[in-house]
């Protein structure tokens, strides 16, 4: 999924009116590039589990963000590609009532998939798509958050505190799943607006308010209200702090840089 994606990627910036890189020499071409393939192909968890050993050992022995970051090659890729992956994995930071409604809209699809590889194939699906242990996922949500997800979240807190919030904010959504898991709670699949406000419930973290409004499409997409993210908007956006320390940026070249004078 993750090579059909990169594979997009190149399609769109080789379509016309996309063109960005066209005045880039073949060998400044082969690097940008490179860093694309590098930071889409991370968002497989399989490349994740590769690096984030690595990662969090950096990030241990500096204790928050440092220059090095920014000046070496290695740091620069396994922060952007663990960048990649907290990204990816962002629904897991939201308010309840969003990670609620993402976790239906994903199990609902995984179940759809199993049923068509029972059917089709003559296979049991694997857990998460097996729609006859549907009423194991808040267990196995738990799980993901303690595998893939915390550890990543408790080494951005660590590089950047005002990364803090997302921590906060995964931790208050796996209470909420253990607390459905223990209570035997059936979750709902075809999740409405209403019940989703129905049954949310605020947060105990400092760090985090769950009862900010929200607002919700037709669709049943939910999102912060207009007067929350006013109240948000002249906030610090740590991710782009990093950025502009240079930590997530290629070094600065003379030749690349002439692409956004001549756009």
């Amino acid at each position: 999924m993750e090579h059909h994606h990169f594979d997009q990627c190149l399609m769109i910036l080789n379509s016309p009116g996309n063109q960005i890189l066209a005045n880039l020499s073949s060998e400044d071409y082969e690097k940008v590039v490179k860093v694309l393939e590098d930071a889409i192909l991370s968002t497989d968890l399989a490349v994740y589990f590769s690096k984030r050993k690595a990662f969090i050992e950096l990030v241990s022995s500096d204790g928050c963000a440092s220059p090095l970051w920014g000046e070496c090659d290695r740091r620069r890729g396994l922060l952007r590609a663990m960048c990649m992956t907290a990204c990816d994995l962002a629904a897991i930071t939201k308010p309840w009532p969003v990670e609620r409604r993402v976790a239906a809209l994903v199990a609902g699809e995984f179940f759809r998939q199993g049923d068509l590889e029972r059917q089709n194939l003559n296979l049991t699906p694997i857990d998460i798509m097996n729609r006859d242990k549907e009423d194991q996922l808040p267990a196995m949500q738990v799980k993901f958050i303690d595998s893939i997800c915390l550890p990543i979240y408790e080494a951005f807190a660590v590089l950047s505190p005002t990364l803090q919030p997302m921590l906060d904010r995964v931790k208050s959504n796996r209470a909420h799943w253990i607390e459905m898991s223990e209570t035997d709670e059936k979750f709902d699949y075809s999740l409405d607006q209403a019940h989703i406000d129905k049954n949310d419930k605020s947060s105990t973290s400092s760090h985090v308010d769950d009862t900010e409004p929200y607002e919700a499409d037709s669709s049943g997409a939910v999102s912060l209200s207009s007067e929350t993210n006013s109240k948000y908007e002249n906030q610090e956006n740590p991710v782009v702090g990093l950025v502009c320390n240079n930590a997530l940026t290629l070094p600065r070249d003379p030749k690349i840089c002439q692409v956004n004078e001549l756009n």
